[in-house]
Formats: structure tokens, sequence, C-alpha cells
């Protein structure tokens, strides 16, 4: 094994290119080849005794080594870390590694500010000690405040979002797609391990992200109604995203498809957890601390004592996070993504309430009067539809494309639902089908009349 691994290494070059122009070969005699498989294997086995004999916890994330010390006392947390960082500084003269102190920082998490704290030494260099620390994506601050978090990812996704709005004008279903991959991600990224923490200003700030980007996605007007606006795309609030993911993580760890070192700080389970119809239960212990009460494994932990047994049952997690969705997540309805841009656009703002009608614009006062132009006193989503003189041709065309699609001497409330909403009452198997041939009419009709168009609508104002 020896021999192969030696052939593996040695004998390699590299040399650099500019502008077409190489240099000459320079003999590769440290390290690994990059983007190799059995690169990061290697390194693990060579820095596998680094953390030997350490009193502090060792966490190594790649070659991203993190040393944590718990006392009352930071003289206590000082001493310990500056005795392990003279163990790794020994550790590396021998293994000829080199750490660089001046890239190293140390952090203190604590409510108070203990500036008399003793300085942490690496090769007699003083640590530089900071308020706040990026460590692997997530912003650690000293009191655990979460704003200068909130702000990278907030940063991050108004970047992303105005690349998305440079191509707004694709349909529905793909600006949906580019949200969930491109923005969604981002704000999701370690969400269940900080999300509980966040306070309401915090929350507000990522919810503030996800309601643009849904009128992005539906194209539609503000001051829509978020939870409508939600409804209507199938999304969570933040709020049950985070618990969501709180749930699912849990149950992972639950599940012992985790490192043994994150079950360690789980939650005991009750000593008769069989006289619950829920199954296993665990404890939660009555917490003082506010902050404490806020932390990923008390919420996590009590949301999934309240889930079903038989959903607790669930070992294998694609599975669980797929019947956990039916669960927690809101229906969503492929209908609300038919039709051209446009179209689909319309028939979003009148099932949202929200749109170029003089009731709609009332209400947030837009317009003088919620009255129709017709004469009628108020110009809703069922006079729209069904009674006004001013589009009578276009109603008529398309009753005549739908009635046989709806039910005879129906009732204009029924039509008018069918329009909008569908008809879910038919016990028929080409359901979808039928609803969706309405649905196109339907948006058909919207366009013909262009009442819904912003700048036929101020025209008339």
């Amino acid at each position: 094994m020896l021999d192969i691994i030696t052939s593996y290494l040695q004998g390699r070059r590299a040399r650099t290119t500019v502008e077409g122009e190489f240099s000459h070969f320079v003999n590769i005699d440290a390290g690994v080849p990059q983007g190799s498989r059995l690169g990061p294997i290697l390194f693990i086995i060579y820095l596998n005794d680094l953390i030997h004999d350490l009193e502090s916890l060792p966490l190594i994330y790649a070659d991203d080594t993190t040393l944590i010390s718990s006392e009352v006392d930071t003289h206590k947390t000082t001493s310990q870390l500056n005795r392990d960082l003279n163990k790794i500084s020994t550790w590396a003269n021998k293994w000829k590694v080199k750490f660089n102190a001046g890239k190293s920082c140390d952090l203190i998490f604590s409510e108070q500010m203990l500036n008399n704290s003793l300085p942490v030494l690496m090769d007699q260099v003083v640590i530089n000690r900071v308020g706040h620390h990026k460590h692997l994506g997530i912003t650690l601050t000293c009191n655990l405040n979460w704003d200068s978090h909130i702000n990278n990812v907030v940063k991050q996704a108004n970047i992303k979002m105005s690349v998305i709005y440079g191509v707004k004008l694709l349909d529905r279903v793909t600006l949906d797609l580019l949200y969930k991959m491109n923005i969604r991600s981002r704000i999701d990224y370690c969400l269940q391990v900080y999300g509980p923490a966040l306070k309401i200003h915090q929350l507000e700030r990522l919810e503030k992200i996800q309601y643009s980007a849904a009128r992005l996605v539906t194209e539609t007007m503000k001051f829509t109604s978020r939870a409508r606006l939600y409804d209507e795309l199938g999304w969570e609030t933040i709020s049950k995203r985070i618990e969501f993911l709180s749930v699912c993580h849990f149950h992972k760890i639950h599940s012992k498809n985790t490192r043994s070192l994150i079950r360690e700080c789980m939650p005991s389970i009750a000593n008769n957890p069989h006289t619950s119809r829920r199954g296993e239960l665990y404890e939660l212990p009555a917490i003082r601390d506010k902050h404490l009460a806020n932390t990923f494994f008390s919420v996590a932990a009590h949301a999934w004592n309240r889930l079903p047994l038989t959903l607790k049952g669930v070992k294998n997690i694609n599975t669980f996070k797929t019947n956990l969705g039916t669960v927690m997540k809101p229906c969503k309805n492929k209908l609300n993504k038919l039709g051209s841009k446009i179209g689909n656009s319309y028939h979003t703002q009148l099932r949202v309430g929200r749109s170029q009608l003089n009731g709609h614009l009332f209400e947030i006062g837009l317009s003088n009067t919620p009255a129709c132009l017709c004469g009628h006193k108020l110009e809703s989503v069922s006079h729209f539809l069904l009674d006004c003189f001013l589009y009578h041709n276009e109603r008529k065309t398309l009753m005549l494309k739908i009635r046989d699609l709806v039910r005879p001497q129906a009732s204009k409330k029924y039509l008018c639902n069918v329009m909008i909403y569908g008809d879910y009452s038919m016990e028929l198997q080409n359901n979808y089908d039928i609803n969706k041939t309405i649905f196109f009419h339907v948006q058909e009709f919207l366009c013909q009349t262009n009442r819904l168009c912003a700048f036929s609508s101020m025209q008339l104002r």
C-alpha cells in the first residue's frame, strides 16, 4: 500500500498559463492532487492525530480546525486553549505543517463584555480577538445575536433577486424554480439551526424577501395579501419553513443518521414512552433562560413529540420528509400555474383579490370609487366576469366555449367560483382536464377585455 501511495504522489508537476502563454513546469514535492478522490482521504489520514490528547473540544471540517473550551472563568479557557495550541504547534513542526496564526481568530461567547481576558497565543503570536466570525457560512457573534448573519443572508438574496428581475418575463414555473434554487436555498442554509432563535424583526426581513419573490413569480400587485399569495403558490411562511426543516433534522438525529457528537445534545426520552399513544416522547425540562428555550433542540423536540406515531416510525429520511410535507406544507394546486404569462397573471390577481378592478383598488386607496364604468355601484370579480355589459361580446364567446363544461342552469356564484378556482365537486376522472380547459378560456377572456391591464386601468380612472 505504501508503494502504491508513493507512486501515486511522486513525479507530479504543475505550470501556469496566462493568455495562452505557459510557464515552465515546476516539481510538486508536497500536497495531494487537487480535485482527486483520494486527496481528501489522504489529507484526513495525515491530520488524524492532530486532535489527540487535547483538553478542549476539537472540531475539524476539511482544513478548518476549531477548538472549543467552556468554563465559567475565561482565564481557565484561555489557559486550556494555550496549552492545546502549544501541542498543535509541536505537531505542526514535526509533520511540516504550518498554521497561520494571522488567519485564526479568538471569539468569546458571552452576554458580558470580557475585555480583561488573557490573550490566546500560537507560536508566540497573539491571535486576533473578534466580536464576530463567519464559520462555514454562518456568521457567529459573541452574544449569539443573529443580526449580522441575517444581514449577510439578505444581502446575498437581494443580489440574486436582482438577477431574477432581469429575466422576469420567463413563465411562472421557471421563475418559481429559479427562486427555490437560488434564493430560498440560501435562506434555508442552516436555517434549522439558528432559525428557532430568530426574533420577529429578523424573521420579517427574510419574509420580505420571499414576499417580493412571490410577487415577481406571479406578477401580482403591491399590497397583495401575503397569506393569499403564499396559498396561491403553495409556499410556506419562513416560520413554518423553520419548523419543517427543524423537525426533519431532528428526526435525522433521532434515527441515528448523523455523527455521534450531535446525538449527545439530544434531550432524554421519557421513562414510560409506551403509555403514550404517540410512542417515544422526548422530555422537555423546564428552561428558565428564554435564550435556551428558543434553541433548536427545545423547539424541534417539542414539534417532533406532537407528530403522529405512524410518521415517527418512518426510518428513511427522504420518505419522512415527503410524508411530513403533506402534514406541514400547504397544498399546491397545479391549475394555478397554467396559461400564458399575462393570462396567468390576470387570473392570479383575481384569485388573490388584488387587481385593477375598481372594487380592489378602492380598498387600498388607489381609486376614488369602487363603482364600475358601466354604472354599477361595485366593480367586483363577479360583476366583471358575469354582468358588466361593457364586455358582453367577449363574455358571450366565453360562455359558448365553456357551456358544456359547467353545470346547466348554474348560479352566478357557482360560475364565478369555477372560472376563478375551478370545479372540484365534479366526480369525474377527467376533472383536471375540464378545469384546465375552463382556465384557458377564462384567461383568453381576461386578455381580450384588456380590463386588468395597468395602463388601461389608469386611463379609465
